[in-house]
């Protein structure tokens, strides 16, 4: 958010992209889909649930340069606008 701040606008964008990369990794390094659904339920629910939460993290980081998907990311969360957090948290509960 540093780089944001600063007007450092091509950083702030390549962060996203980091993070949305790492993200990606996580996705695929956790075999999300219908094996880990059928063999672990409880492991595909934590999955999902980091997953929803980063797409959170995500659609405020990214708002600046594409309004449009943050508000309809916000609003398939059923979720209210938010701030950059300084951690990662689950904010997104189960059942939410």
């Amino acid at each position: 958010m540093e780089a944001m701040d600063a007007v450092k606008l091509r950083l702030g964008l390549h962060i996203a992209i980091q993070l949305s990369t790492r993200g990606n990794g996580y996705l695929q390094s956790s075999g999300l889909g219908n094996a880990l659904k059928s063999s672990d339920p409880e492991r595909c629910g934590q999955v999902v649930q980091r997953a929803l939460n980063l797409i959170y993290v995500l659609s405020v980081i990214v708002e600046p340069f594409m309004p449009s998907t943050t508000a309809a990311l916000l609003d398939q969360l059923n979720a209210p606008s938010r701030t950059v957090p300084t951690e990662f948290a689950v904010d997104i509960l189960a059942g939410h």
